[in-house]
């Protein structure tokens, strides 16, 4: 299933009807998880999740995500890697390209940067196509409003996404994990640093299991989002963090639980002026062969092409669950 992700303006928020014409027999989106953060540093980064499910008829369906009027200044949506700067008054949408039918879910993240200090009002929308009024909505009844209060951060920073859409699934086994290293980092102009994440449980034919993230082999979180998600944030202080360091996503479970889980992870790290080296993260091929591996066929050199390619600003991506 193929969803389309586009951002428009305005969405009138005070004038709009709360269900203009729904159809007697119509689909339905409405939100039954989310992750989202419950402050945020400017210029920062934050992964937030959605679990959008379908509970009426065939149609399609989407998420969205609205930077209301009055709010200090724009917000940006990072998804698939392309960034969708929404100005007060817009919104951003993630729908099915086509039909979908009843009980379909689309289970995604994106992140969230706030360019400017101060308190926002964002809505979060299940929403789905109105055959009638040729017209995307939603049901005002649904929607979640999230408070944000959006503080000054460090004079530099360095926003890291160690762990992208990164999924673990142990399978058969009782364990599994991956560990990416944060080195390079000039500690002599270091103020500290901070951990925004999100882990979102997929599925399990048993479910019941224990997630963790781990900073240089001290566990820092744990969590059971058995039904939806969890997300947060933590601070390192100077004191945690070394020139070279280690951050580890972590599962556990009983015997072939096959629990699969995703986990979004950024570091940001805050320093009091430009360092003398930039912090350095290796190249996650994993990653690359995870997203890219139905073209490796093309060989290196359309893999390069791939790589290379620029996103138009309406991008039609892979489907979701």
């Amino acid at each position: 299933m193929s969803l389309v992700s586009v951002y428009e303006s305005p969405y009138q928020y005070d004038s709009e009807p709360d269900v203009p014409l729904v159809p007697t027999l119509a689909p339905n989106g409405i939100i039954v998880s989310h992750t989202f953060p419950a402050s945020a540093v400017q210029g920062a980064n934050l992964p937030f999740s959605f679990d959008v499910h379908n509970n009426g008829t065939e149609g399609q369906i989407a998420f969205g995500i609205a930077n209301i009027s009055g709010n200090p200044g724009n917000i940006v949506i990072t998804y698939q890697g392309s960034e969708n700067v929404l100005t007060p008054n817009q919104y951003w949408r993630l729908n099915t390209v086509n039909p979908v039918p009843n009980c379909f879910h689309i289970i995604d993240s994106a992140s969230i940067r706030f360019e400017s200090a101060g308190n926002y009002v964002i809505k979060l929308w299940g929403m789905w196509y109105n055959e009638l009024t040729g017209q995307w909505t939603y049901n005002s009844a649904e929607e979640i409003t999230k408070n944000i209060t959006v503080q000054i951060g460090w004079p530099i920073e360095y926003p890291i996404h160690i762990f992208n859409n990164t999924k673990l699934n142990p399978g058969l086994l009782l364990e599994g994990s991956k560990t990416e290293n944060i080195s390079n980092v000039d500690t002599s102009v270091l103020l500290g640093g901070r951990v925004d994440y999100s882990i979102t449980h997929v599925s399990a034919v048993l479910p019941g299991y224990d997630a963790k993230i781990f900073w240089n082999d001290v566990e820092k979180v744990t969590g059971r989002p058995i039904e939806g998600a969890l997300s947060g944030s933590f601070d390192l202080t100077p004191f945690e963090i070394g020139p070279i360091n280690t951050i580890k996503i972590y599962m556990k479970q009983g015997p072939a639980g096959y629990n699969v889980c995703i986990f979004d992870v950024y570091v940001t790290l805050g320093f009091s002026e430009k360092p003398a080296y930039e912090p350095k993260t290796p190249f996650n091929w994993q990653e690359l062969i995870d997203k890219y591996g139905k073209w490796i066929g093309l060989g290196v050199a359309g893999l390069v092409i791939l790589y290379m390619m620029k996103r138009p600003s309406i991008i039609v991506v892979g489907g979701s669950k």
